[in-house]
């Protein structure tokens, strides 16, 4: 019964981070596509800062 609560608040725990990496990659992709419509070269430079964003988390997560 202990090593099941374990597990539970362990799978919980990263289900969780796992959210708050959705929400946080959706958020700065609105907030990135938002602050360069101004620019004319707008998506190549939003398509360098994702990628950035994307090796960053996917190097932080381990």
């Amino acid at each position: 019964m202990r090593q099941n609560k374990i597990v539970l608040i362990k799978q919980s725990y990263f289900f969780y981070i796992y959210f708050l990496y959705i929400y946080k990659f959706i958020s700065v992709r609105y907030y990135f596509l938002q602050s360069l419509k101004s620019y004319k070269n707008s998506s190549m430079l939003e398509c360098k800062v994702l990628s950035y964003y994307c090796i960053t988390v996917y190097f932080s997560s381990y």
